[in-house]
């Protein structure tokens, strides 16, 4: 796992500071959704995964984010561990 794993939470803190913001819906965990004994077993760092955050960042638009989890037979690997984008209207938007 990449020393990156199971930041976005704090990441997300920071960039809902940046655009002055605030998330759109409650941030879900892995936890939520695969309660103790379900037919998925998380470890403890799995449950605290992240199912989805989103924040609006400009305008209409959304910065998102999920774990990856292993037990569900996702593997963070170099080029799949964050993707960005972010596309704005103009050049004063962007800065």
């Amino acid at each position: 796992m990449l020393e990156l794993s199971g930041k976005f939470e704090e990441a997300f803190d920071v960039y809902k500071s940046v655009f002055d913001t605030d998330y759109i819906t409650p941030i879900a965990k892995m936890g939520e959704i695969f309660p103790r004994g379900s037919e998925v077993e998380l470890s403890d760092f799995e449950r605290n995964g992240l199912v989805n955050m989103e924040l609006s960042v400009v305008g209409s638009h959304l910065l998102m984010a999920a774990d990856m989890i292993d037990s569900l037979g996702q593997k963070v690997s170099i080029g799949n561990s964050t993707t960005t984008n972010l596309e704005l209207d103009d050049v004063d938007g962007a800065r």
